[in-house]
């Protein structure tokens, strides 16, 4: 990075968390640096305007890095550490560059990232086949208005979020924003923010407002680890209910024998007559045959809290099809959520 004005900072961005709330690690061509943090738009600096000799001055270039280990951030200009802090923020993985004005150029040549542990060597073996995304779950139509249910749990540390289906027959991804969730529940409300989306045709499903009965047959269409090994085609998955509560007698979920894995979270369960019974909520631990599906009755109190204008009504009648024809016109309302 080479410096630009004498009383300009500029270097790099971590601690990311959103527009308001990040940290910021740069120099001048003078010879300071600073760090300073922005907490909903408030500045506040940690280290101001501190000269150190390792910063090369006068347009020279400088090599910034930043260093998280156990509870430290070591910071560092040219290979030497000018400053360590203990004030980190675990859940901020994003990182950038900055500049506060200034009338001649910056000019970055190189930007690179390093893991310094097994867990965040994990994330970069992850995402090397997956869009970069972090993660992914399940996500089903709910209004022609690009509204859509999965999982509280899939969104909850999601910086940003996209859904994947398939539209106009064909893969098109929209960018979609968190606009309603709710952790006891474990349900959450999507809403694309894409000026090009339009309805995929009318819902051809409605959410059953009464229990379904144990040993009622019933399926779910979702994108089980589908960024890294199962692939991005929508997986049809079917068991039984198998009890009427979860665990701890929990009376807003069914026990069922649907085999549950991690991609599956959000994705709509339903009966052979094309009706949403529940939403997949999870699996047990240590074993393939059973999961949680929270129930319809509360899934519709769910939706009714955040607007309750939004009525399911379906206008197509999926009783009397065989079932690989359900699985077709069902896909169609059924999405990929990847998160960042």
């Amino acid at each position: 990075m080479e410096s630009g004005d004498k009383n300009t900072m500029h270097g790099m961005v971590y601690n990311y968390v959103d527009a308001e709330t990040y940290s910021c690690f740069g120099i001048n061509a003078s010879g300071n640096f600073c760090i300073f943090h922005v907490d909903n738009s408030k500045i506040d600096f940690e280290v101001q305007n501190k000269r150190d000799e390792s910063v090369n001055e006068n347009r020279k270039s400088n090599k910034l890095s930043i260093a998280k280990g156990e509870g430290i951030i070591n910071f560092k200009i040219n290979g030497n550490t000018v400053y360590t802090s203990r004030n980190i923020n675990d859940e901020a993985r994003a990182f950038g560059v900055f500049t506060d004005g200034g009338k001649k150029d910056i000019v970055i040549s190189n930007i690179s990232l390093s893991y310094l542990s097994d867990y965040m060597q994990m994330v970069q073996e992850s995402t090397l086949d997956s869009d970069g995304a972090l993660g992914n779950g399940t996500a089903f139509m709910i209004d022609e208005r690009g509204y859509m249910v999965t999982n509280n749990h899939v969104i909850t540390d999601a910086r940003y979020v996209e859904v994947e289906f398939t539209w106009e027959g064909k893969i098109k991804t929209f960018p979609a924003k968190v606009v309603f969730k709710d952790s006891e529940t474990d349900l959450a409300i999507l809403r694309i923010i894409s000026n090009d989306f339009k309805t995929n045709g009318a819902l051809p499903f409605s959410i059953l407002k009464d229990n379904v009965l144990v040993g009622s047959e019933v399926f779910t269409l979702g994108y089980p680890e589908a960024l890294i090994i199962m692939g991005k085609e929508v997986k049809f998955t079917d068991g039984k209910i198998s009890a009427l509560s979860g665990l701890k007698n929990n009376k807003m979920v069914y026990q069922t024998t649907i085999p549950a894995r991690g991609g599956n979270s959000g994705g709509a369960v339903f009966d052979n007559n094309g009706n949403i019974v529940g939403v997949l909520s999870s699996g047990r631990t240590g074993s393939d045959i059973v999961s949680y599906v929270i129930k319809s009755s509360v899934l519709i109190n769910f939706i009714k809290q955040f607007n309750s204008d939004i009525v399911i009504k379906r206008s197509i009648n999926l009783s009397k099809q065989p079932l690989t024809s359900k699985i077709k016109t069902l896909s169609n309302h059924v999405a990929l959520v990847k998160i960042w």
